[in-house]
């Protein structure tokens, strides 16, 4: 065994019985304030945005990422927030059913941010 591992070893050793020492003969009193122990509120959190604080809907976000696709069918659509920005995503699959696309949509402009392509191997 290492060096390492013995000294571990007779740490653990000592601390596991020290809790074996006989009870103090003279204890003292724990005196607990009631007020110390009662939960406290948590504090008020901002609630995070919903898609319905966006300014562009669903509708509106499928609509845009057809257009940018050229096209297709969504299958999916998502609602998140990136560092604080909110962005639609959402997928589309190309009527030939060969591509797909993932359309990223600011949730606050509508303006595209990026698309991802992805050929589907048969």
């Amino acid at each position: 065994m290492s060096r390492i591992h013995r000294r571990t070893a007779a740490i653990a050793a000592v601390v596991t019985l020290s809790g074996c020492a006989a009870a103090d003969p003279n204890p003292q009193p724990v005196i607990v304030d009631p007020a110390a122990t009662q939960p406290r509120p948590a504090p008020a959190a901002s609630p995070a945005p919903q898609p319905a604080q966006t300014n562009i809907s669903r509708e509106q976000a499928e609509a845009t990422a057809l257009s940018a696709a050229g096209g297709g069918r969504v299958f999916d659509a998502d609602f998140d927030i990136d560092d604080g920005l909110m962005i639609w995503e959402i997928e589309v699959l190309s009527d030939d059913l060969r591509t797909e696309h993932e359309v990223f949509l600011d949730a606050t402009t509508g303006e595209v941010l990026a698309v991802e392509r992805d050929d589907r191997d048969d």
